[in-house]
């Protein structure tokens, strides 16, 4: 089936009640990228709106009367209005007097324009950008619009700017981890990277490692020069400015923050050929990679376990290939359980 036809528009009605797949939303997404099916999208997002309405209603009259007989002068007085006794003395009953027509239709359009609003701002995200997603022991390369390369680590998130990309703004969001390639525009345009927490990577033309996750926020280059700026809300922002084969890490966890020289930068993006590379890594701080790359839980017999430490290379293009070989290197019992796995000291026998 042609990119063309692959999205219907009871597809699209599935995706509006907010009840698609991630699979159909990338679908969906993909198929959104082709102008000649924008049309068709705005029909479906209007005929569903219609059909979706908490009450039925002439719109179309409706809008008519609220721009065309707004009446100029006060309406007549309301005629004598009955009043129901109460038949409970603890309350008391206040008459209201039923709108007039033209104060129904007024009222009318108005509802109409806050539920037209109301679906605009619910697909906004949706229409204004497009996403990019890898699942649990995913990595994946995509080729922006302005030719610049990102591979995303598993577990991640690239959301660009739909329309205008590499034209209007170069400006990305990432959640989780990812490897830029950047390319450099004749104009000299910047391209920035956000993050969940308040920190900005500025670039002209480079490649760099940004790491964007709750637990910690890192930046590697490995070459050119990025801008690094940082700060919560209720502080001055702070800028750094990093050369090749530096390390910018800040911990929000434990407000700390460090800019280091590293030997081997090119070991930051080792992840993207299958390998872990660890320098007196502990075994904790392993679980929380394998826990964020594979969607796992990890647990430790005792605390003695996770202060191990760990260097070297190790090939790791799954989860259990990457546990066996700590097993071997630390003389570790590995057992699993469904979906966790249990790390304890061998017995000596």
């Amino acid at each position: 089936m042609s990119l063309k036809h692959s999205v219907t528009k009871e597809l699209l009605f599935i995706y509006f009640e907010g009840k698609a797949t991630p699979l159909q939303k990338q679908r969906i997404g993909d198929w959104m990228d082709e102008p000649e099916n924008e049309e068709f999208f705005y029909e479906c997002v209007h005929e569903w709106e219609l059909a979706n309405l908490k009450y039925e209603a002439d719109v179309n009259e409706a809008i008519k009367k609220f721009r065309h007989k707004i009446p100029k002068k006060p309406s007549a007085e309301i005629g004598p209005i009955k009043v129901i006794e109460p038949t409970n003395p603890e309350y008391t009953y206040f008459p209201v007097a039923a709108p007039s027509p033209k104060r129904r239709a007024l009222l009318v359009a108005a509802s109409v324009v806050f539920l037209l609003c109301l679906n605009i701002w619910f697909f906004k995200d949706f229409i204004l950008f497009k996403t990019f997603q890898t699942g649990y022991g995913q990595i994946s390369t995509i080729t922006l619009p302005d030719g610049s390369r990102v591979t995303l680590n598993a577990n991640s998130e690239l959301e660009i700017y739909r329309f205008g990309f590499g034209n209007l703004s170069r400006q990305v969001s990432l959640k989780g981890e990812a490897n830029f390639k950047i390319v450099h525009t004749p104009d000299d345009q910047k391209f920035i990277v956000l993050t969940g927490i308040p920190l900005k990577v500025e670039v002209l033309g480079t490649e760099f490692n940004v790491f964007a996750r709750k637990r910690a926020t890192k930046v590697g280059l490995y070459e050119g020069k990025v801008k690094v700026t940082y700060g919560q809300s209720t502080e001055p922002e702070k800028t750094v400015n990093m050369l090749p084969g530096e390390l910018f890490s800040m911990d929000p966890i434990h407000k700390t923050l460090e800019i280091k020289k590293v030997l081997h930068p090119e070991n930051f993006a080792a992840w993207q050929h299958g390998r872990f590379i660890f320098e007196n890594t502990t075994l904790g701080e392993i679980k929380n990679i394998l826990e964020e790359k594979y969607g796992i839980e990890i647990r430790f017999k005792n605390l003695r376990v996770a202060e191990q430490t760990v260097s070297g290379s190790f090939k790791g293009n799954s989860v259990n290939e990457l546990l066996q070989a700590l097993a071997e290197t630390l003389e570790l019992d590995v057992i699993q359980q469904n979906n966790t796995i249990v790390i304890s000291v061998k017995n000596s026998d």
